[in-house]
């Protein structure tokens, strides 16, 4: 019976293990997906801002 206890607790906190890591991946799922166009749209501010504020001799 104490043996039978024990599997259950150790398949127990197995799957709490697996369900917090699957937690974590499908947050930092929904971060990434949420983050990257605020990243794209700062890039292409600073590659925009460069090209109009550079002079071009520097550009050569």
């Amino acid at each position: 019976m104490a043996q039978h206890f024990h599997q259950l607790l150790a398949t127990g906190a197995r799957r709490v293990i697996i369900e917090k890591v699957e937690l974590r991946y499908a947050l930092a799922e929904e971060v990434t997906q949420q983050v990257f166009p605020i990243m794209v749209a700062i890039l292409f501010y600073y590659l925009l801002k460069v090209q109009l504020f550079t002079p071009f001799t520097t550009c050569l």
